[in-house]
């Protein structure tokens, strides 16, 4: 199979349950739909008064929808990472005695280790074969003696479990984290690899949580500069990387910083929408973050090492920030902080934009 169908076969794996999600998503949202055409005479109240006098989605809203929802796109790309960062290599197998041959390669030297990958001979090759000076003479002395042979072996014909391995050439990527850091065979209770994901995870949960609160303090664009700003500090360190423990601590943080890209965009989106437009772009928002996984699959068929990988995903971020000076304040957070004539200046600019009836008369009224 080749490099380019084992990608395939990766990333067609994890589309599939994200593929039966997004279905499921785009049920719900024609279900509410329905719900809003019922209810559409409702009248609006509150903060909703605005819609009388703009449009309650336009191309404009949609603009911004798109540049605010860009941060879902690296998110996904973040999230999703660990299906490549974190894939297992197809052939390894325990570094032997032999591999410090010059002439050693991960083929002719393959026969010296336990056909298990996770285990290697405990045979001391040198006092069995003390003619041999190349791996040939070694394959040649093990095959003659039957050294090789479980029906010949006595005490000293045993297995270890591997301390190094060597992998194969020919994988599909030249090195993964699960490469790098010998994690292959990991059979403890608490597997690093299984407790690195699970941190990453709790990053998620971390940055959810966290940058709620920091939106309502700073606000929603600035809280999406934060975020953004800090996942590419984040996923660049990364790059530099080459230890388990500063790995996990540092998706922690990556993690958390895209899933807060994730909460603060939404929140963003919702507050320069109406009531109509929020259920049917709301439903769209996180579609944007299968455009983030499916890139990935692009990004790993030229970036075959983890590191490089990491980088062109850290760069991914770089867009953002000059999406971000073409983002309005939120109007609505404005008003909250008692920031009114701010808040005034963005809802004229917001009319205008969108060719809605808005002028300084009806904010006075709405103001009070």
């Amino acid at each position: 199979m080749s490099d380019g169908e084992n990608i395939n076969t990766m990333i067609l794996l994890f589309c599939l349950r994200e593929t039966i999600w997004r279905i499921f998503i785009n049920i719900r949202c024609k279900l509410q739909n329905i719900y809003s055409v019922i209810v559409e005479q409702k009248k609006l109240e509150g903060f909703d008064l605005i819609f009388t006098r703009i449009p309650e989605i336009s191309l404009y809203q949609i603009l911004l929808f798109i540049g605010a929802s860009y941060t879902i796109i690296v998110s996904g790309q973040v999230q999703t990472g660990s299906v490549f960062l974190n894939a297992k290599p197809e052939q390894y197998r325990c570094k032997n005695k032999l591999d410090s041959f010059p002439d050693a390669t991960y083929q002719n030297a393959h026969f010296a280790s336990a056909d298990k990958r996770c285990y290697n001979w405990d045979i001391d090759w040198f006092a069995k074969c003390p003619n041999a000076t190349t791996i040939s003479d070694f394959e040649n002395c093990a095959k003659l003696n039957s050294m090789l042979n479980q029906e010949n072996w006595k005490a000293d014909a045993t297995c270890s479990p591997c301390e190094e391995y060597i992998y194969s050439p020919n994988n599909t990527f030249s090195q993964t984290v699960i490469t790098q850091f010998d994690w292959v065979c990991d059979t403890s209770v608490f597997p690093m690899n299984s407790i690195s994901t699970s941190i990453f995870m709790a990053g998620l949960l971390a940055g959810a949580l966290g940058f709620g609160n920091l939106s309502d303090r700073i606000g929603r664009r600035n809280g999406l500069l934060v975020a953004m700003l800090c996942g590419f500090i984040s996923n660049l360190a990364l790059y530099f990387v080459n230890d388990p423990i500063t790995f996990t601590a540092i998706r922690f943080l990556s993690g958390g910083f895209a899933h807060a890209c994730v909460i603060v965009s939404y929140v963003y989106i919702m507050e320069f929408l109406g009531p109509q437009g929020r259920t049917w772009l709301g439903c769209q928002h996180l579609q944007l973050f299968a455009i983030g996984y499916i890139s990935l699959s692009l990004i790993s068929y030229y970036a075959r090492d983890w590191h490089n990988m990491q980088l062109i995903i850290s760069l991914c971020t770089l867009p953002f920030f000059l999406i971000y000076f073409f983002l309005p304040t939120s109007a609505r957070w404005l008003y909250s902080k008692n920031r009114n004539a701010e808040a005034r200046q963005v809802l004229l600019k917001l009319s205008d934009k969108t060719g809605g009836e808005m002028d300084d008369s009806f904010l006075s009224m709405f103001e009070e």
